[in-house]
């Protein structure tokens, strides 16, 4: 007997990657905001030796935080609703 996979629905699975991406993004534009220099030197290990000095930007203005919050959350919905369709059609 074929045990049939409950569909997930892409409203829910997109609002929730989207909502976990943008908390993230909201504590990463904290941490730079508040530790400047250290928190480069923090997400260089995170990156696993990728120099990111090179590409940092300490002072990152209120509207550029705002876009870059923005473009995540955008970015999470989609990939969110693909992850359903994907699922759900590997599922049947």
């Amino acid at each position: 007997m074929k045990n049939k996979t409950e569909k997930l629905d892409a409203k829910k699975v997109s609002l929730s990657v989207a909502g976990v991406a943008g908390a993230l993004s909201l504590l990463c534009a904290l941490i730079i905001a508040i530790f400047k220099e250290n928190a480069v030197k923090t997400f260089n290990y995170i990156f696993h030796g990728i120099d990111l000095s090179s590409v940092q930007q300490v002072n990152i203005s209120f509207s550029g935080g705002i876009i870059g919050f923005v473009e995540v959350v955008a970015i999470s919905l989609f990939a969110g609703w693909l992850f359903v369709v994907i699922y759900n059609s590997l599922s049947k």
